[in-house]
């Protein structure tokens, strides 16, 4: 599972887990709907009325058990900042906190700022003359945060996993893939038009006559599509975790000399560094070439535009507004804007989310929770073992290293073993803008300063409170925030299956990401080695292959199916982590509890389920959702995140103990799957 936001970064994985109170059910029937068969459509058949009492609400894209229990801790959040916004005797970070929301709350104050905070930036892309110029001022953007052509960060290295390394990344493009800028269909040919009206209408903004800003468009889609060309696809099956290529600093005006490499390094005072990582070297080529061959007056437009995307959300709401209508209302069907307090502390949690953070641990999560999750994924993680160990069509090298990765995988619960700290940062009730340029400046500089030191292995790219989860490939790590610890994702009501079911299903999918793909390293001896033989590779596709034809098999909208070499490495997790979840809850199920829960048969029509039944209801409620159709088309075109209701009504038919607990799901049911047609991997 994973958050649609264009602030925060999409991660996979949504999961936590304790078990307090005394046992009971924690399933909705009233959610359900009994008229359908399960086997026809599992995913109504669990959620069917929920479905239909919950649409999507204007001011969302989607609607799920996420969003559910994102308001609740949206809630916490807005109600601790708002103490600190109005209290002025707490820390420093408290002051800090309340100052930024009290002063990006103040939509008068941002209307009456405007783009002003940007206008040094505007003036010197205006200024500029010569090609150096250019240059000059994109590395004048790229320190205040911009990244008008790509992002410039460090990273662990993957060559040294205990080394940060200096590292390029692509960017300068406003749709979400390149593949958007390349589609002959008609939705993306219409959503083509749509960006170059929403970019013509940003240029009017401030000012520029109609006829010149689409002009203006048409010069930056023409960029924009130039550099698409040259990009690597940001989603999909068999992409690489990280990629890799470094480049000594001596040696890259051999990659490009469009690009003012000295220059760059100066202004962030790191002369000194020997190697940078391009990540994706030909379009690093093509940055420079670009820089190199399009007039100044092109690149002028370009930049310019740059500068006014990174501003938007920011500089009142003539822009907000424009923002929302391309990103939000045309991409993804969004009908309206989510209350202000809500899109602040989005911001919040994405650019200072640590120190919010760390306010909500000390008042929602503590050691014994900590503690109680902990026990919960050694169950599954020893569970797993046990299956590693005998994986038949793993060669016995592989079965030794994968187990050897599972012992050593970090589990990280609830909060970072240490806190960092925001030295330096100002924050200031001048502007929301002025606020979100000083932290885009802080980090850039920052980031950059601890290049060639050693990575941090307690790292978090979440904050504390995220309703999220997700495996960290480069750290063998999961990481569980405490913002999931509550219901509808752990209910201190319901017992064990339900838990194992729900919670435990999506736990075991990060434990499997950690060897789901051919691509997958193993570090032995400070070395990092693939996990996989040739052997083995070949047989992970002959045995995946069922699953690939099923969801090809699937369908979106009418002629539009689903790619299921896309989707593989989540739904192989899906798969594995609800085998492994059913394992796991076997060792701690009480059968004599279990067999007095259910007086005579389970009778579905009265609320009376069967625990089988009921592991598989709670997997299937845990995923309900609904969606637009516009952030549906986006999910099946970039995704390998399958949207829920194709994960209920696929992975569980992959399994035998779903047909032994439903008897009714026979060959004539729509969702039933031969034997033949099941997927045997893990």
């Amino acid at each position: 599972m994973h958050l649609n936001n264009r602030i925060v970064p999409l991660i996979t994985g949504l999961l936590v887990l304790t078990m307090i109170g005394s046992p009971s059910s924690a399933l909705s029937v009233d959610d359900m709907d009994p008229a359908t068969h399960p086997g026809d459509d599992l995913f109504r058949y669990a959620n069917g009325n929920w479905i239909d009492t919950n649409p999507v609400p204007p001011y969302l894209i989607s609607y799920s058990a996420v969003s559910e229990v994102q308001q609740s801790v949206s809630d916490r959040v807005r109600t601790m900042i708002t103490d600190a916004a109005t209290d002025g005797s707490g820390t420093d970070e408290e002051e800090m906190i309340g100052t930024f929301y009290a002063t990006a709350m103040d939509e008068g104050l941002a209307d009456l700022t405007g783009i002003e905070p940007i206008r040094p930036e505007l003036n010197l892309i205006a200024g500029m003359m010569t090609r150096d110029d250019a240059r000059n001022v994109t590395i004048r953007l790229m320190g205040r945060g911009m990244a008008p052509f790509f992002s410039f960060y460090a990273d662990e290295d993957p060559g040294n996993r205990s080394m940060l390394v200096a590292t390029i990344e692509q960017g300068g493009l406003s749709l979400p893939d390149r593949e958007y800028y390349f589609r002959d269909d008609r939705e993306s040919q219409r959503v083509r038009d749509e960006l170059k009206g929403h970019i013509s209408r940003m240029f009017m903004l401030i000012n520029e006559t109609p006829e010149q800003a689409d002009v203006n468009a048409a010069t930056v889609l023409r960029i924009e599509t130039r550099l698409a060309n040259a990009s690597a696809p940001t989603h999909g099956y068999g992409k690489p975790d990280r990629r890799y290529f470094p480049c000594p600093v001596r040696r890259l005006h051999e990659v490009t000399d469009g690009i003012d490499w000295e220059g760059l390094l100066v202004s962030v005072n790191r002369t000194d560094l020997t190697m940078i990582d391009l990540y994706q070297p030909l379009f690093v080529r093509e940055v420079g070439t670009v820089l190199h061959e399009e007039p100044v007056s092109d690149l002028k437009v370009f930049l310019t535009y740059r500068v006014l995307e990174y501003a938007a959300p920011y500089a009142g709401t003539a822009f907000e507004k424009e923002n929302f209508n391309f990103y939000n209302r045309v991409l993804s069907g969004q009908q309206e804007m989510e209350p202000r307090w809500k899109r602040v502390i989005a911001t919040m949690d994405a650019v200072i989310g640590g120190a919010v953070g760390k306010l909500y641990i000390q008042e929602y999560f503590t050691p014994d929770e900590k503690e109680t999750v902990s026990r919960i994924v050694e169950n599954l993680r020893s569970t797993f073992r046990e299956r590693l160990v005998n994986m038949s069509w793993m060669d016995p090298e592989t079965r030794e290293n994968a187990t050897v990765m599972l012992d050593e995988m970090g589990i990280q619960i609830g909060y970072p073993d240490r806190w960092g700290d925001y030295r330096g940062l100002g924050i200031s009730d001048r502007s929301y803008l002025d606020n979100i340029l000083n932290i885009t400046t802080y980090y850039y500089y920052a980031s950059l300063l601890i290049a060639d030191t050693p990575s941090d292995p307690d790292v978090w790219y979440l904050s504390p409170h995220s309703v999220n989860a997700y495996y960290d490939t480069s750290r063998n790590k999961i990481v569980l925030p405490a913002g999931v610890l509550q219901p509808t994702f752990f209910d201190p009501g319901a017992d064990e299956v339900e838990h194992y079911g729900a919670i435990g299903a999506i736990i075991a999918q990060e434990l499997v990401h950690g060897f789901d793909t051919p691509l997958r390293k193993i570090v032995v001896n400070g070395t990092e080695v693939p996990l996989w033989t040739a052997n083995d590779t070949a047989r992970l596709g002959s045995v995946t292959a069922p699953l690939v034809r099923h969801f090809d098999e699937m369908e979106a909208f009418a002629g539009q199916n689903l790619n299921g070499t896309r989707s593989l490495g989540e739904n192989n997790a899906d798969l594995g982590g609800l085998i492994i979840a059913w394992d796991a809850w076997q060792k701690v199920r009480d059968p004599e509890t279990d067999d007095a829960r259910v007086s005579g048969s389970p009778d579905p029509a009265n609320g009376s389920f069967s625990d089988e039944q009921r592991f598989f209801l709670a997997y299937s409620q845990a995923w309900r959702g609904t969606i637009r159709d516009e952030e549906l088309r986006n999910m099946v075109l970039i995704e390998e995140h399958p949207w829920n209701r194709f994960r209920v009504n696929a992975i569980p038919f992959h399994m035998d103990e779903l047909y032994e607990a439903f008897p009714e799901i026979g060959p004539d049911a729509l969702l039933y799957r031969n034997e033949s047609e099941r997927a045997r991997i893990w």
